[in-house]
């Protein structure tokens, strides 16, 4: 057996699969014919094998933005009719939308059919019809993605450790979970293996109870810089036990991992990585999961990620906590004291470690774990210190290191983008920093609008692992960023559509939020709402991963590699940094001009 990523596997999927989609490379499928393509010699073959289907966003859509769906059509016919916009429930026709241009998706050689409908602004809940086809109900409102925000931030209360659980909505009920002591695994500096730490409460990390400190610094981080960019959409009714008590729910909710962020710290302001179980959790609920927890070596990825987490924490708590504020500027100054003292890339980790747990790292062709470069995790710290302090030191760090950076995806991986983020918007930030920052978000964006464009259901990611949908949302982030700097309506449509495939209109017809739309995600892989026998809304499932490490989605068909099973936990389960990157593009695009993250960054 060997660890990838969160799970165990029998064998190693990476690169076999790969074959399996190289009859697709090469080839720019433009139209919905055949004649003067290279290579097509009859109809189609489809990966797929739907019906013909409308699909849309079935949350909705707002407004003054793109208003866009699908018809696809998986059989050698073509619809070129006029599409009808009609009331719900009355099945009014109030507009009729003409049939729009046809592409070949390259990878399922589906032909998409565009209804655009973006001029028709009137609030309400509608269908889209053509012929015999019909559309799940959407709503066109000003406010139609904050029901949908509220329901990702609110799932963090059902991953919540440490503590009781009743949620009369849903039925989710437990007593406290995981309240012994945390064991050293092994002995450091400071404790000899078998000694007792009293770690408790974060997040369970995903469908089973591990807790990371990497994702934990990340999703905290995440949300942290939401209550900076967004203050007018914050409140404090989502239900959560702390809601009522005149402090931003989502600020209570960081600071569960934020607190348990510095409880895994070490004297020496090193970071232990994990604390989990010698062996996976069997079914059950969290509170049945009574095996001994230990609390894994330290490494500088996560000491530099709780770095930057919690000095942030530090500026946005100053007026909510002042008491939390202060604790997370220690942490961090102590996190950073710690990583000068070691510049080079360090992680405290033996083959066993991972025998209950995700390792949080990288891996090699042979599927052995290997630790990747700090640097983005030291970069990240980096920028947030600065930010808050304002401090010399910091600053002549970033001025040795952006030059190294780019702008790539913020995830565990590589968190820099947040850094760079917080340092355009920044005041305190150098001009010659941010040229540099804005002239790398908007390559990348270029990228990423030119991968929308190729692609027939406007996607722009083109790897579809583990993860993929939290890679989506990430990548929407990133050009309604683009479009903040720059004013190109290019932009926004293209972040747009991140958010509308994420939240109905993909090759499945189903909204990949559970809870949310007409055709939520249905079978979530999370070990307590499995044992309970309930839904619990709110979670963005991981989407289509083409290496299928679980033995049960359908592997190397890249978009079409996932299936609704609780099984499919390679494809069906959450973890706690999917939920903000989707947070983070519909609040962008709640306010895409008016209520802008900062001041305008020119040439």
């Amino acid at each position: 057996m060997i660890t990838m990523g969160r799970k165990r596997y029998a064998r190693l999927a990476t690169g076999a699969l790969v074959p399996a989609l190289l009859f697709l490379a090469g080839s720019r499928w433009t139209g919905c014919g055949c004649a003067g393509v290279p290579g097509c010699v009859g109809p189609p073959f489809h990966l797929s094998g739907h019906p013909p289907r409308l699909l849309v966003n079935q949350v909705g859509y707002r407004p003054a933005l793109a208003k866009r769906a699908f018809a696809v059509d998986t059989k050698w016919r073509t619809r070129r009719a006029p599409f009808e916009l009609v009331t719900v429930p009355s099945g009014r026709v109030v507009a009729e939308v003409p049939g729009g241009a046809c592409d070949r998706d390259s990878v399922t050689r589906d032909r998409v059919w565009l209804a655009d409908f973006s001029w028709f602004d009137q609030p309400g809940t509608y269908r889209l019809r053509q012929g015999d086809l019909e559309s799940h109900p959407f709503r066109i409102a000003g406010d139609v993605f904050l029901g949908t925000i509220d329901q990702l931030l609110r799932a963090y209360t059902y991953q919540r450790c440490g503590v009781a659980l009743s949620d009369p909505g849903t039925g989710a009920a437990h007593p406290p979970c995981h309240t012994t002591e945390a064991i050293v695994a092994r002995d450091d500096p400071f404790h000899l293996r078998g000694d007792r730490i009293p770690i408790r409460g974060g997040w369970h990390d995903a469908g089973d109870y591990g807790r990371y400190a990497s994702t934990t610094a990340v999703t905290a981080g995440r949300l942290l810089f939401l209550a900076e960019a967004f203050p007018d959409l914050l409140h404090d009714h989502l239900g959560i036990p702390e809601s009522g008590n005149g402090v931003p729910d989502i600020l209570d909710e960081a600071a569960v991992g934020i607190r348990w962020l510095q409880a895994m710290q070490r004297p020496d302001g090193a970071v232990y990585r994990k604390l989990a179980g010698a062996r996976w959790p069997r079914a059950g609920p969290p509170h049945a999961d009574d095996q001994p927890l230990f609390v894994y070596g330290i490494s500088t990825h996560e000491t530099a990620k709780t770095a930057a987490a919690c000095a942030m924490a530090a500026r946005v708590y100053l007026e909510w906590d002042p008491e939390l504020a202060r604790r997370s500027l220690e942490c961090a100054l102590s996190a950073w004291n710690f990583l000068e003292q070691h510049p080079e890339t360090r992680v405290a980790r033996a083959p066993d470690d991972d025998s209950g747990s995700g390792s949080y790292m990288t891996f090699d062709d042979a599927g052995r774990t290997r630790p990747h470069a700090d640097t983005g995790d030291r970069f990240w710290a980096a920028a947030e210190l600065f930010v808050t302090t304002g401090e010399d030191r910091f600053r002549a760090w970033i001025d040795t290191r952006l030059e190294q950076i780019d702008y790539s995806l913020f995830g565990w991986r590589d968190p820099s983008a947040q850094g760079m983020l917080d340092l355009l918007l920044s005041p305190r930030s150098l001009p010659a920093w941010q040229k540099t920052i804005r002239d790398r978000l908007l390559a990348r964006a270029g990228y990423l609008l030119e991968q929308v464009h190729r692609n027939g259901y406007r996607v722009a990611t083109t790897a579809f692992v583990w993860g993929s949908n939290r890679n989506t949302a990430e990548d929407g982030v990133t050009l309604a960023m683009a479009y903040r700097l720059t004013g190109q309506q290019g932009y926004l449509d293209a972040a747009v559509d991140q958010a509308d495939y994420l939240l109905g209109r993909n090759h499945f017809d189903v909204c990949f939020v559970t809870g949310a739309g007409s055709r939520p995600v249905a079978h979530l892989a999370h070990a307590y709402a499995r044992w309970a026998g309930i839904v619990l809304p709110g979670f963005l499932v991981g989407g289509p991963n083409t290496d299928a490490e679980d033995g049960v989605a359908p592997g190397g068909q890249g978009p079409l590699s996932w299936v609704d099973s609780a099984d499919s936990y390679a494809t069906n389960e959450n973890a706690i940094d999917y939920n903000p990157p989707l947070v983070t593009l519909l609040m962008l695009l709640t306010r895409p001009v008016d209520a802008s993250v900062g001041p305008p960054v020119g040439e």
